[in-house]
């Protein structure tokens, strides 16, 4: 058990919030796979493990995850979604309830690197589908 009280391991049918802190990761209609890239550093991408409900925790985790950054909303999906296209997701606090998307493609070449993980990064957006915006 982890400190929030979550349990480690994160279920398929969890749902996971990737807050969008850029007016270019959506569009009203959908979410943009730049929203699930990974970092450039760390090779991975930032998740906090809720969903929609009740909104007034899921915005008071965006505060966690983005400190002073404005939140224009979330891209929600489920760890099933994150998991069909290959990728692993592993609990990381804290803080409380984050979570952390990896195994993103890595090859020797990096544009091919970057055009496997857009690839990846546009099956999560389509996943996700409409953005929940603030």
């Amino acid at each position: 058990m982890l400190a929030s009280g979550l349990p480690e391991h994160i279920a398929d049918d969890e749902h996971l919030a990737r807050f969008l802190f850029q007016s270019n990761q959506f569009k009203a209609a959908e979410v943009k796979s730049s929203a699930f890239m990974p970092h450039r550093q760390s090779q991975e991408t930032s998740v906090f493990r809720h969903g929609v409900t009740p909104l007034e925790t899921l915005w008071a985790l965006a505060g966690v995850a983005g400190a002073q950054r404005k939140v224009y909303g979330a891209a929600i999906l489920t760890a099933r979604q994150v998991r069909a296209v290959a990728l692993d997701l592993m609990a990381d606090e804290p803080p409380a309830r984050h979570a952390a998307i990896r195994g993103w493609p890595s090859v020797a070449d990096p544009e091919l690197q970057k055009a496997l993980q857009l690839e990846c990064a546009k099956l999560l957006a389509q996943a996700a589908g409409r953005p929940f915006l603030k």
